[in-house]
């Protein structure tokens, strides 16, 4: 079983992103009398559960679920894709991020530590974090939802919503072929027809192969959950384990 989470690759897509929003949070810290700044792991772990969450949401729904991730930067017209649903890049459609910094912000404000990490974000047994705890929750569950309407979900790295019910272009080209990877980091692969999968997956691979900073989540009927991405030039995909 593979568990891509752990992997060095996926961690590596979204340093821009965490980086921002350390250099945010570390900015609303400058009146603090004690300014505690946050490792990037915590920021990247607490992004890794929300999309745990919502996948494993999508799993038991059983109607499966494409996730379009872009890179974000040029978001504002991606190629090769038409949203059936756009939404307006305001506050709202981002809540994630805001969500995110009153986490850090709750984490680090009670500590005379230098900087916080995951360990502190599991220790802190506050109301109030176990508050945003559960808005995090409720945004796994929006997402999830989102993916039960015909077509993708589009986010961009810093899990703002995009749009949703996107059809990806007939006329992106297809990769000749796609690559299995049979450890976390993609190492070792081998080549696999494109010719045996479904819609979602096709779509999947035409999105990768045209977006190679993107990412592509594919959530089957039957609870099978692939990533694909672009590495080394060669489409890859990843069976991500999953629990019963």
């Amino acid at each position: 079983t593979i568990d891509v989470f752990e992997a060095q690759w996926l961690r590596g897509m979204f340093t821009r992103e965490r980086e921002d929003i350390r250099a945010e949070h570390e900015a609303s810290q400058r009146d603090a009398e004690v300014p505690t700044s946050v490792e990037l792991s915590l920021v990247g772990k607490l992004g890794q559960h929300m999309l745990r969450r919502a996948i494993q949401l999508v799993r038991g729904a059983h109607h499966g679920g494409l996730i379009l991730v872009l890179d974000s930067n040029g978001i504002e017209r991606p190629r090769g894709l038409r949203l059936k649903y756009s939404l307006g890049q305001d506050e709202p459609s981002h809540r994630y991020r805001t969500v995110l910094l009153r986490i850090l912000d709750a984490v680090a404000r009670p500590s005379d530590k230098p900087s916080v990490d995951w360990s502190d974000f599991v220790s802190d047994q506050s109301a109030l974090l176990s508050s945003l705890e559960q808005e995090v929750f409720e945004l796994s569950r929006v997402l999830a939802n989102l993916t039960a309407i015909d077509g993708a979900l589009v986010l961009d790295k810093r899990f703002g919503v995009l749009g949703f019910g996107a059809e990806v272009s007939a006329e992106l080209p297809a990769p000749e072929r796609v690559y299995r990877a049979l450890d976390a980091e993609g190492v070792e692969r081998q080549p696999e027809s494109i010719e045996n999968v479904g819609t979602r997956h096709r779509a999947a691979y035409r999105f990768v192969n045209d977006h190679p900073e993107g990412l592509a989540v594919v959530v089957s009927q039957d609870g099978a959950v692939s990533f694909v991405a672009k590495r080394d030039g060669q489409v890859v995909f990843w069976e991500q384990s999953v629990s019963p």
